[in-house]
């Protein structure tokens, strides 16, 4: 029952004595939100049949530190620095937009990502881990 005076938390508890009450609020990009749905509708653990060993496995994909970075603050161009660098090294210095041209081009932003087929994913990788088993090898350590 929800008393009038007080708005509804996701949390009320008691910390050193006093009420405590915390309001979680779930912030996601739509790519998180279908891997979660993914994972979700995902069965219990593949049972193999065919491997003797217990396997797991890490997915690499591009967190969205990486995906959604900022464009970095790049310096604007000095022309009379310019000048002494390539006095000095005898090549041209990088300007600011050639840096931001090259920044956008190795951070081309998000993309449709991935969905992994969770649910066949065990399955599928089932064949591949057996020939591991049968040549000794139990674990590939990231390598």
């Amino acid at each position: 029952m929800q008393l009038p005076d007080r708005p509804t938390v996701d949390y009320r508890g008691f910390v050193d004595g006093l009420i405590r009450s915390v309001e979680v609020k779930e912030i996601t990009c739509a790519a998180h939100r279908e891997l979660l749905r993914a994972s979700i509708r995902a069965d219990t653990p593949y049972n193999s049949s065919l491997l003797s060993k217990r396997w797991r496995v890490m997915v690499n994909l591009p967190t969205l530190s990486t995906v959604l970075e900022p464009i970095p603050s790049f310096p604007p161009d000095d022309p009379q620095l310019a000048a002494a660098v390539e006095s000095f090294f005898g090549s041209p210095m990088i300007t600011r937009s050639e840096r931001e041209a090259d920044w956008r081009a190795r951070h081309p932003g998000p993309k449709r990502p991935i969905t992994l087929r969770l649910k066949t994913l065990g399955r599928d990788l089932e064949p591949h881990l057996h020939v591991l088993e049968q040549h000794g090898i139990v674990t590939t350590g990231g390598r």
